[in-house]
């Protein structure tokens, strides 16, 4: 299934920002939080850092204006 995952991390020049990605991960990796860290592994390959904290497409709902915010 694919996931949206948001994050706020920092850019290249270590100003901070939020991202969005789309994984692909199992229902069970989703329950163990391994899309949280294929979303990092993306962000990480596209010279973002951390620290991170994710909010998936779930997360987000509590969130609107992120969701909203966030291209």
């Amino acid at each position: 299934m694919k996931i949206e995952v948001i994050t706020a991390c920092s850019d290249y020049n270590g100003m901070p920002t939020f991202v969005r990605t789309v994984v692909e991960a199992t229902p069970e990796q989703r329950d163990n939080g391994d899309h949280y860290d294929a979303a990092e592994h993306q962000l990480e390959e596209q010279g973002y850092g951390g620290p991170f904290v994710h909010f998936d497409q779930n997360d987000a709902k509590r969130f609107p204006w992120l969701s909203a915010n966030v291209k």
